[in-house]
């Protein structure tokens, strides 16, 4: 069930940040190439910080799932994540089916937290290049290192 949730969760994701678009209007003087890596690059700040404040209101182990599935790979995140639910709490074990629960509705979530950043840079809809440049963007900013990991895991279940 944790694996559906999750793999759900991550496809959601990768839905989302497709659908991450440039502004309306164009910046006079660029070219089409200099305007989509000035939007990847605003559309990577606006998702980290929307993305962060979703993570923090989730559980850190939630969190660190979905670092770990980037970093030691699916089966291994969700090994270490049943370890640590299983010698939990009973309230820390709640806490975390309730953040679970949530989950469920990625799609609400998300847009309660990043409606305004997917709307603003939905003509890149389907971008592959955008999405590409965007992570790239991600990557380089320290603060952004739990948005990147979600990103770029969602990247790579979306090219398989």
């Amino acid at each position: 069930m944790l694996q559906k949730i999750f793999l759900n969760l991550l496809l959601t994701l990768l839905t989302a940040f497709a659908f991450v678009v440039t502004a309306n209007a164009q910046t006079a003087g660029q070219t089409e190439e200099q305007k989509m890596e000035t939007d990847a690059k605003s559309a990577a700040k606006g998702m980290c910080s929307c993305m962060n404040l979703f993570f923090d209101a989730l559980h850190p182990k939630l969190v660190d799932l979905m670092t770990d599935m980037l970093e030691v790979g699916e089966e291994k995140a969700q090994a270490n994540f049943l370890t640590y639910l299983m010698a939990a709490s009973p309230e820390e074990q709640a806490l975390i089916n309730k953040d679970i629960e949530r989950m469920g509705d990625i799609d609400v979530e998300l847009d309660a937290f990043c409606g305004e950043v997917i709307e603003r840079f939905s003509p890149y809809d389907d971008n592959k290049e955008f999405e590409v440049k965007m992570i790239s963007h991600l990557s380089q900013l320290p603060e952004c290192k739990n948005v990147y990991s979600v990103m770029k895991l969602g990247q790579e279940v979306g090219d398989n």
